[in-house]
């Protein structure tokens, strides 16, 4: 089952943006601090693990102001950059929405700016939203797990989405666990897995050279199919 934050989350923007069945969702509340600082390391050694994430948080901005911020980190074309873009809810006051940017690398450096022509964006907001998606990145590394919602076929369900209401989800939770050198094959097979997605990750090669492993598919459909989704924790 995945968390409150999450669902939630979904609730609010259930009537906005792309259909949360085709992202992965990820709840960094434990991991992620209101003071994170923007890092370019992260961002030039990491890329989304999938095309479409969106990652939340909630905690004490200040002394007085709960805050809930989320990140939409679309990734489809990455040779064209990475888009952002976030919420903030003050005390469940509002949310309030900040332009979308999109950041790359050029010549060893990240550099970002605003998704549609014209728009004028706070570089606070800047400093925010890159300073989330560094320690997000960051925190992948470690132990986490993730979520990602697929809707019931059920005629409840089917009955909802033709009267333009929220549908029921399912959701499947995963440990991702950091990515571990690949051991000399002992011999031996075992049978193809469920199809699932594998998170884009960091992989050093024989060289030395570490190099992005792009998100794919791997498995065999007719064993089944594996829908996940990820919660992040700083234990």
């Amino acid at each position: 089952m995945t968390t409150q934050l999450v669902r939630e989350t979904i609730k609010s923007f259930s009537d906005v943006g792309p259909d949360p069945a085709q992202m992965y969702w990820f709840d960094t509340t434990g991991m992620l601090t209101s003071k994170t600082v923007f890092y370019q390391e992260p961002l030039l050694l990491h890329q989304p693990p999938f095309p479409r994430c969106m990652v939340c948080w909630q905690g004490g901005a200040t002394d007085k102001e709960n805050m809930r911020v989320w990140m939409y980190v679309h990734a489809e074309e990455l040779d064209k950059g990475v888009v952002v873009q976030a919420w903030r809810c003050p005390n469940g006051k509002g949310i309030f929405p900040t332009k979308p940017i999109i950041y790359g690398e050029h010549k060893g450096e990240i550099r970002w700016r605003p998704l549609h022509d014209g728009d004028k964006v706070d570089p606070e907001d800047v400093e925010m939203i890159l300073g989330f998606v560094s320690a997000w990145y960051d925190s992948l590394s470690q132990r986490v797990e993730a979520y990602i919602p697929s809707i019931q076929q059920t005629f409840t369900n089917r009955r909802k989405i033709a009267q333009g209401k929220f549908p029921t989800y399912e959701w499947r939770t995963i440990v991702v666990e950091p990515i571990k050198p690949r051991s000399a094959s002992k011999g031996g097979t075992h049978a193809s897995p469920r199809l699932h997605d594998r998170r884009g990750h960091l992989r050093k090669l024989a060289s030395g050279k570490t190099v992005w492993i792009r998100n794919c598919k791997v498995g065999h459909p007719n064993k089944g199919v594996i829908f996940h989704d990820y919660k992040i924790s700083g234990e």
